[in-house]
């Protein structure tokens, strides 16, 4: 909730001395209104997707963590990695933007934009 006490202009004549709009009272403003949560934009880029093992080695009871390394490594090398569908958000306040953008695969832009606007059934 932005705080506009002290920034009331009236019109009647009962106050000699208008109010005053300084350089603090908007900066105070403005931090108020960067605080605001928006949602991000979306963008669809088919470039949005994680990269994931095609088949991953299970862990053993009696086998320790290198093993399971040594074993991952050599199916990655056998059954490669596949692609798959994803999402990432990236805040542009640290570049000068203001906001978050969501970059979308386009497989998954129905169900971003309906978790983003909030029209519609998650799950």
């Amino acid at each position: 909730m932005i705080d506009w006490s002290g920034m009331t202009n009236t019109t009647s004549s009962e106050t000699s001395e208008p109010s005053t709009l300084t350089l603090d009272k908007l900066l105070a403003i403005k931090r108020q209104i960067d605080a605001i949560p928006m949602p991000p934009e979306i963008r669809v880029s088919e470039h949005a997707v994680q990269r994931l093992q095609a088949r991953v080695y299970p862990k053993r009871k009696a086998k320790n963590d290198s093993h399971l390394r040594r074993m991952n490594n050599k199916w990655t090398r056998r059954y490669g990695f596949m692609l798959k569908p994803a999402a990432y958000v990236m805040d542009t306040s640290l570049l000068g933007g203001r906001g978050k953008i969501m970059f979308v695969h386009p497989a998954l832009y129905e169900v971003a934009r309906r978790a983003v606007n909030g029209d519609g059934k998650h799950g």
